[in-house]
């Protein structure tokens, strides 16, 4: 299993690209996210839009999904190019009706439905009362990927949250891995997959007043990095930080080294730095 992150930053980031990422499998390309600046970083890395055979999406804002209309008509009036196979959690299916059909419709003298662009595959997830049930688990090569529901914007109840899904990944031989997407700060909720996975990539808001890292300046959707520093050491060791603000980079696109030494002190296994690779072997080969 190989992860190729195109960037590792957040939203609004200048010094960075958006937390988009590859997982490469069996010769084939997954891209987890597909945010407005995607064509950007994956030429940056090599690629065009040939490289990508399939897509998952976490959950509908922008640096997520703002590149799915450049990658939707770019394979579309490439003829070398099918309609790739989009991955996401069935209660974020209507990103076609909300998100993507206002522009991708019109085509000349015809109007595109949107089979024409991706081949759709609605994961079900049950509802949180559905004790027992699980997400659907849905195949990449030899790999399993099945969604997990986090918490990404409080609504004030639970019916009112924005969820978002990360991911579950495993295959036969390779670590697993639990990617949280964009979460809040939710111990309880995600200490099961914290303690499953062998590998952790986690959302990580790393702003804070310009004076000193330790003034922290916390949004409420995203986990913190003063957040999780609390967590138990065997956790933080296993725990890849992304999604993160611009000052934790130089203008090299390198991680500082006050952020490096720090995350370093408190246990982490590192920020992940732009267009960085992760290759996972079986744990028995390290």
């Amino acid at each position: 299993m190989h992860l190729q992150f195109l960037g590792t930053g957040s939203a609004f980031t200048t010094l960075n690209f958006q937390t988009n990422f590859i997982l490469r499998a069996n010769g084939k390309r997954l891209l987890l996210d597909c945010g407005g600046d995607i064509r950007h970083s994956m030429e940056n890395a090599g690629y065009t839009h040939r490289a990508i055979d399939e897509v998952y999406i976490s959950h509908q804002h922008a640096d997520h999904v703002g590149g799915l209309e450049w990658l939707a008509f770019m394979t579309y009036f490439d003829p070398k190019c099918k309609p790739i196979p989009l991955h996401l959690a069935e209660d974020i299916d209507d990103l076609w009706h909300d998100y993507l059909k206002i522009s991708l419709q019109y085509l000349m003298l015809e109007r595109a439905e949107s089979a024409a662009f991706f081949k759709w595959d609605a994961l079900h997830i049950p509802p949180p009362n559905d004790e027992g049930l699980e997400p659907e688990i849905f195949r990449f090569g030899h790999l399993r990927l099945q969604p997990v529901p986090v918490r990404h914007v409080p609504g004030g109840s639970p019916a009112e949250d924005m969820m978002a899904y990360g991911l579950r990944i495993w295959g036969p031989e390779e670590p697993k891995v639990f990617w949280t997407a964009d979460t809040t700060f939710d111990p309880d909720r995600l200490m099961p997959h914290y303690e499953w996975a062998d590998r952790i990539i986690h959302d990580c808001e790393t702003s804070c007043e310009e004076e000193g890292v330790q003034h922290a300046i916390k949004s409420g959707v995203h986990a913190h990095y003063w957040d999780l520093v609390g967590l138990p050491e065997e956790i933080k060791n296993k725990m890849y930080l992304v999604h993160y603000q611009d000052n934790v980079l130089g203008y090299n696109s390198r991680v500082l080294d006050d952020w490096a030494i720090l995350a370093d002190a408190h246990g982490f296994a590192g920020f992940v730095e732009p267009a960085s690779e992760l290759v996972l072997v079986p744990l028995d080969d390290e």
